[in-house]
């Protein structure tokens, strides 16, 4: 790559970096709907697991094996619950992140209605985000179990610490709470992006990295990676139209807090506007 497609950038622009370390009002609000829900979903579950539990017998938890297989017959079947959580969680968080965009941005994009494209790409993520959640709850909640009777607890002594120890403190809080987190930020990026594409200034989008040292190695390296809107990020050598993007495998995504950011002609020199608008990939920090 030349030197000047590399260079620091020089603009006029102030340039807003902001990155995903707290949720914006929009967001928030997006963020609590698909707590509240999720956590909502999980009650018949949790209610299943319960009863299952009180009548158990101990051999029921001789192992990690066998307790899965008999909570993964309890979680079977649930997708269709928790679809529709994903799915309005993903259209409000769509709506946030364009909502976002525009304020931050000053960018001239209808944010109260989400493009049916945007809406199509989060259609086709929720039956993979719902039976990714359903694969955590069951791993959890045997994980849990199985702890739980290695302590030598009795079968009445696990029924009383479950609601606490597992529903409340663990699938009700950390697990509910982090997949409505990665859920509102990728859509909320997702909303973002569609607001960049609307937006007729906006000629690319930089990657930008959480910058706190707690990131993965391969969006650390994709910090400052800037494409055409209209083109996909490098990172790991998977291709995302965008941080967070829905589409790609979890691991990419899940607890992500990197954020895309526009990139206007005047935020680059003329080599480094040229070479972004024929497709190619440049770094510009």
């Amino acid at each position: 790559m030349c030197q000047a497609c590399t260079a620091p950038i020089q603009t006029a622009r102030k340039r807003r970096l902001l990155t995903k370390q707290d949720l914006s009002p929009e967001e928030r609000e997006a963020f609590e709907f698909m707590l509240s829900e999720y956590r909502d979903a999980l009650q018949p579950i949790e209610s299943d697991i319960e009863r299952w539990v009180a009548g158990a017998d101990p051999d029921d938890l001789r192992s990690l094996e066998s307790i899965r297989e008999r909570i993964g017959l309890l979680t079977d079947g649930r997708v269709d619950e928790f679809t529709p959580v994903f799915r309005e969680g993903g259209r409000r968080g769509a709506e946030a992140g364009r909502a976002v965009a525009a304020r931050r941005h000053q960018l001239e994009v209808a944010f109260d209605i989400v493009p049916d494209r945007t809406l199509d790409r989060i259609d086709d993520w929720v039956d993979e985000a719902a039976g990714s959640t359903l694969e955590t709850i069951t791993e959890d909640a045997t994980r849990w179990l199985r702890g739980a009777h290695e302590d030598g607890l009795s079968i009445d002594e696990i029924a009383d610490r479950l609601n606490d120890e597992l529903f409340e403190g663990r699938l009700e809080d950390y697990v509910a709470e982090r997949a409505a987190r990665t859920s509102t930020i990728s859509t909320s990026n997702t909303g973002s992006h569609s607001a960049f594409e609307d937006a007729d200034s906006v000629v690319g989008e930089e990657w930008l990295a959480a910058g706190d040292g707690r990131m993965r190695d391969d969006h650390a390296a994709a910090d400052g990676q800037v494409v055409a809107v209209d083109q996909s990020f490098e990172v790991g050598g998977i291709y995302l139209e965008h941080p967070g993007d829905p589409s790609a495998p979890v691991g990419q995504i899940a607890n992500c807090r990197c954020v895309p950011n526009p990139i206007f002609a005047d935020d680059l020199t003329e080599e480094q506007l040229e070479a972004v608008l024929e497709g190619e990939r440049i770094w510009i920090r």
